[in-house]
């Protein structure tokens, strides 16, 4: 009987958790793929777009080993490829510290993409191309570009 007392109570607090985050965020999660939340919210519709089309690009034209880096859970999802910085925590406890300092390289490196130890930490990790605003200005060639978003080739 308990067993079922607490499995209901956490069922309630993930459905109250889902929609709180679901109507205060502008953020993507995975469930955004399975709600059609695109009907309530048209301007996500319109960045989700951008996202699939962008992910086809990188499907098409990175090898299947590219390490991309990008806070977008949904380019994983499209693009087939491995990507560091997304906000999906990993279910493996010992990759919880790359995925911290995957998230914490991305935003460094978006305050101010002449940080060198940053772009060592590319090497490290195995970066090979990064998800960024299209206003980004930094040193690294441009080898996709859209309304939102361009990517970057690490050298």
């Amino acid at each position: 009987m308990m067993h079922k007392t607490i499995n209901f109570s956490l069922a309630i607090l993930l459905i109250f958790l889902y929609f709180a985050e679901v109507n205060h965020s502008e953020n993507f999660r995975s469930y955004d793929l399975i709600v059609p939340w695109s009907a309530l919210y048209p301007s996500r519709k319109l960045h989700l777009n951008e996202i699939k089309n962008l992910s086809a690009w990188i499907n098409q034209a990175t090898p299947k080993d590219a390490i991309i880096l990008s806070d977008s859970d949904h380019i994983r999802y499209f693009s087939k490829r491995s990507i560091l910085g997304a906000n999906s925590i990993p279910l493996k406890i010992n990759k919880l510290l790359t995925w911290k300092n995957s998230k914490i390289l991305l935003k460094d490196f978006l305050n101010d993409p002449h940080n060198y130890e940053a772009i060592n930490s590319f090497h490290e990790y195995g970066i090979n191309y990064i998800v960024v605003p299209r206003n980004f200005s930094g040193m690294f060639p441009t080898v996709y570009s859209s309304e939102a978003y361009k990517i970057i080739k690490v050298p």
